[in-house]
């Protein structure tokens, strides 16, 4: 009664290609907020289940914990040296800023104490949500001993719940992949339409460039449906190594928001030559001194933004 990995990629490429090309932007800005609502509820719901069926409290939950896993409540952890824990969690310090499907949100906003709201509100899911799955996550472990994919804690976890539950937690994962995933293939789309078709082509019809967003979506999802086949890793591995290739933006984008020192050069050189070096480092397997490619990458890029810009505000003081 299983289905098979491949027909679930399928089916969800395909509700991602329907959607964005159906919905657009104000859709999935409308879907986020809800599947935020729902991802809340479903995982506080969770929550609470498995503390009082299998624990009974959080007290007994804590206590548990330290007597078979004393290791989980260290910091960093038993293998987590703190050169993974940096590589880990750099480039998700940047990620509300460098992620192009995320901080082309900051537009949308209509005013000041919008933005203010948006960034606060963010800032405060993420936390919650953060202590909530590390909470579920450390409860899987005494539930599910033995357990050897990571990848795997959620469904072994909803295999156990009633299955009303575990529908309900199913919603909430699959309506946060989806608009996720809606929301990378129409920022790509907009950018090739926009950026790259719209800037070569001086003359364009409006018609041509919506196609040409269009068939970004298609092929986009297409690719990544065929990269999935080959099941290269752990999720969060994966999320790590493409926001380490853009965290190399993160000092270009502040300078951009803050003192404005920078300038078209230092911003593209230091950009593409700090992704480049992530993932010359990520393809290599190599992580010089024992640091990620995320942050070498990040430390490339803001010497090289830090050190054009200089050269060029000199050389206007000239």
């Amino acid at each position: 009664g299983e289905v098979p990995f491949e027909v679930g990629a399928l089916i969800a490429a395909s509700v991602a290609i329907a959607w964005s090309l159906w919905a657009g932007l104000r859709s999935v800005a409308w879907t986020d907020a809800l599947q935020a609502l729902i991802m809340i509820v479903t995982s506080l719901i969770l929550l609470f289940f498995v503390f009082y069926v299998w624990f009974g409290d959080f007290t007994r939950f804590t206590e548990m914990l330290a007597s078979e896993h004393p290791e989980l409540l260290r910091v960093p952890g038993s293998g987590w040296p703190f050169e993974k824990f940096l590589g880990l969690t750099l480039p998700w310090f940047f990620f509300a800023l460098t992620n192009p499907q995320v901080s082309q949100r900051m537009f949308v906003p209509r005013g000041r104490s919008e933005f203010k709201s948006m960034v606060l509100g963010h800032a405060v899911f993420g936390l919650i949500y953060t202590v909530i799955v590390t909470l579920i996550g450390l409860a899987v472990r005494l539930i599910v001993p033995g357990l050897m994919k990571p990848d795997q804690a959620m469904p072994s976890l909803l295999a156990l719940v009633p299955v009303p539950l575990a529908l309900l937690v199913f919603v909430g994962i699959v309506s946060a992949a989806i608009t996720t995933v809606d929301s990378i293939l129409l920022t790509l789309s907009s950018m090739t339409a926009r950026d790259l078709y719209g800037k070569t082509f001086k003359k364009r019809r409006e018609e041509l460039e919506l196609l040409v967003g269009k068939m970004t979506i298609v092929i986009v999802a297409c690719a990544s449906f065929i990269f999935s086949l080959f099941r290269p890793g752990l999720i969060v591995e994966l999320s790590v190594a493409s926001s380490a290739c853009l965290v190399s933006a993160a000092p270009a984008l502040i300078d951009a928001l803050t003192i404005k020192r920078g300038n078209s050069l230092s911003a593209g050189l230091s950009i593409a030559i700090g992704s480049g070096t992530a993932i010359c480092l990520h393809l290599l397997g190599m992580r010089p001194l024992g640091q990620w490619p995320g942050v070498w990458g990040l430390i490339v890029s803001t010497v090289l933004f830090v050190g054009l810009s200089s050269v060029k505000s000199r050389r206007l003081l000239r």
